[in-house]
């Protein structure tokens, strides 16, 4: 690296942050979870089957499948760069897995959860980030709330 190139340095205490975590999200049609797994040789932290019950509570049945794996037991970090970069390192060794099933009609894409301190910064997302996003296919959205309140309180 040369000292023109720019630095995106972390910061693993982010201040205007409360809590935040990614979850990689794959849905289809016909692939069911355990195809996922085996193309991208990794296990979801969740997942579900077309047609099961969206809930016990809500006998609807899942227009897809559903394959989910999410950051928030295994990123200890309120700077959601270190989210996305653990979801994309395990992607990445199976990047081809990955598009060969967005070929097949699988959509995937990045959602983020991050609760805000007090209202003022955000969620960070540097050019490398982006340019692995855009390189995986992938579009990240995030589901923002004000307040500095966790789900959890």
């Amino acid at each position: 690296m040369n000292s023109t190139e720019p630095t995106y340095p972390y910061d693993d205490n982010y201040d205007s942050c409360v809590v935040t975590y990614s979850t990689l999200r794959l849905f289809s049609d016909d692939v069911g979870p355990p195809e996922i797994s085996e193309a991208l040789k990794l296990e979801p932290t969740r997942s579900f089957l077309k047609g099961e019950p969206i809930s016990p509570r809500f006998d609807s049945p899942r227009p897809q499948h559903g394959w989910l794996l999410c950051s928030e037991r295994h990123v200890h970090s309120r700077d959601t760069r270190r989210h996305l970069d653990w979801l994309l390192d395990l992607v990445e060794p199976n990047s081809g897995a990955l598009a060969s099933l967005l070929s097949r009609g699988v959509s995937a894409d990045i959602y983020s959860y991050w609760v805000s301190a007090h209202g003022q910064g955000g969620p960070i997302l540097s050019p490398p980030q982006l340019a692995r996003l855009a390189r995986f296919g992938l579009e990240c959205s995030y589901d923002i709330y004000f307040g500095g309140h966790s789900e959890d309180e």
